[in-house]
């Protein structure tokens, strides 16, 4: 009997056909098969017909006629937003669950292609003693502090599903 399997945030490059040409959502795709946010699960490790990316939202993809489909339905719980990327996976989820489902409709964008040249440029042009680098796990609850250090409004679970890891900090004190 197949189930699903959870694949940790280094195995799961496999995803990525399953993915390929999700409609608008291709940073919070790439998070989650990158490894650095929300979990995956497939119903196989190497060459899986379906998955489950877990985010804020649910993203269903691979084929949805094939006999694991239903499995990923598991994965999911009430008041879950599932985001069916064609018409065979809404009619699969409509199915699954009749007379259940609120549907929403979102507007849909499509983000340009992200241009590597132009952080460089940005990099270069910070004033000297001050750098551009990713926020490491261990420095998150720090970089939280010093965004609010009076308020201490900053909620690390945004922080984190915000998808933003990054700071411009000044290499000689806290201040960000």
């Amino acid at each position: 009997m197949t189930m699903l399997i959870e694949l940790d945030g280094d195995n799961r490059a496999s995803l990525r056909r399953l993915f390929d040409g999700y409609p608008y959502v291709h940073g919070s795709i790439a998070a989650v098969i990158e490894g650095g946010m929300g979990r995956a699960f497939a119903d196989a490790q190497e060459e899986p017909c379906v998955a489950l990316a877990v985010l804020d939202f649910r993203f269903l993809a691979g084929d949805p006629l094939h006999a694991n489909a239903p499995l990923l339905f598991k994965q999911l719980q009430p008041g879950n937003v599932v985001v069916a990327p064609t018409p065979a996976w809404r009619q699969l989820v409509a199915a699954t669950y009749p007379n259940a489902l609120a549907v929403y409709r979102r507007e849909a964008f499509q983000a340009e292609q992200f241009d590597v040249d132009q952080l460089k440029k940005f990099c270069q042009a910070l004033p000297g003693g001050f750098e551009l680098r990713q926020v490491r796990p261990d420095e998150v609850a720090q970089f939280a502090t010093d965004l609010a250090p009076a308020s201490g409004q900053v909620c690390l679970r945004r922080f984190f599903r915000s998808g933003w890891r990054g700071e411009i900090r000044d290499r000689d004190s806290a201040a960000t």
